[in-house]
């Protein structure tokens, strides 16, 4: 063959036109590769700008968010445990006879005072008075100030008739005196302390709750104005203050000229066996 250029081609000058021809397609293919090449990684790297860049700028959302939900999950812990303490909680005890209901009459054994030895119906004595009594069946530390201030209430209003007293409750009443007697004597206690077995708590008499370690009951003309109670322990300062605060209120409101009340019925007998009256002994001796 004959070249223009070059005059005939030999074998080698075929043999490197071959290879400049197959250099000359490896470099068209090697320009094609970039070519295409180029764009893909143009448009991956736009893709991976474009992919990151939203999630980068949510960052500071997807934090407050979580923030958020754990606020969120504090609160409600805080107010599951806030409700769970407040059901721990004790409720305020009702022990005694409601207001309005009248006080049954029940004999117990003074252990202090001028009676002391002699078993006495303080709610018969006491007729249409304004009463205080209160009624234990623990000797609680709380107990000192709660009856001394009492004590005190009584002697400025006992000219208008208020009166008070006090029961020491349990199952063995006579092991008990000793005790009643030692508290009241270090103490100084003026008012009537005596003792009484449990039959006194019953629902048929003064219905204390099986929890109530102090009774407070306040009555006039033996109806129950208002009453307080307290578990072991729960005889603190403040709660000696709001019943004393309400002795105070009591003896201000209620103390009144004594009305006619209608007498208990019949069946409304005291706890303990009735003492004859001396008109009955008379009368029983004359006959």
């Amino acid at each position: 063959m004959l070249n223009p250029r070059t005059g005939p081609l030999s074998s080698g000058n075929r043999s490197a036109g071959r290879h400049a021809s197959g250099a000359g397609f490896e470099l068209t293919g090697s320009r094609r590769k970039r070519d295409v090449c180029g764009p893909l990684v143009l448009c991956t790297a736009v893709l991976f700008i474009a992919g990151s860049t939203p999630a980068e700028a949510g960052e500071p959302q997807a934090a407050e968010a979580a923030a958020t939900s754990v606020r969120s999950g504090e609160a409600t812990a805080s107010g599951n445990a806030a409700a769970v303490e407040d059901s721990l909680q004790p409720q305020p005890l009702v022990s005694g006879r409601t207001t309005g209901e009248y006080i049954p009459q029940f004999y117990s054994r003074v252990v202090t005072g001028p009676l002391m030895n002699r078993s006495v119906c303080f709610v018969c004595r006491n007729g249409q008075r304004p009463v205080v009594m209160v009624l234990v069946r623990q000797l609680e530390p709380g107990l000192k100030p709660l009856l001394r201030n009492i004590d005190r209430l009584v002697d400025r209003n006992r000219t208008t008739g208020l009166r008070s007293f006090g029961v020491h409750l349990s199952n063995d009443p006579f092991r008990s005196i000793s005790q009643v007697q030692t508290f009241s004597f270090t103490n100084r206690i003026q008012m009537p302390l005596t003792v009484s077995t449990d039959a006194v708590a019953s629902e048929s008499c003064q219905n204390l709750h099986p929890e109530a370690a102090v009774t407070v009951v306040l009555y006039q003309r033996r109806r129950v104005i208002e009453r307080f109670a307290f578990r072991e322990n729960e005889l603190t300062f403040d709660r000696v203050r709001e019943v004393i605060q309400a002795v105070k209120q009591f003896a201000a409101d209620e103390l009144q000229p004594a009305e006619a009340d209608p007498a208990p019925a019949a069946d409304s007998a005291p706890v303990a066996a009735q003492k004859p009256e001396p008109s009955s002994l008379t009368a029983a001796g004359g006959s």
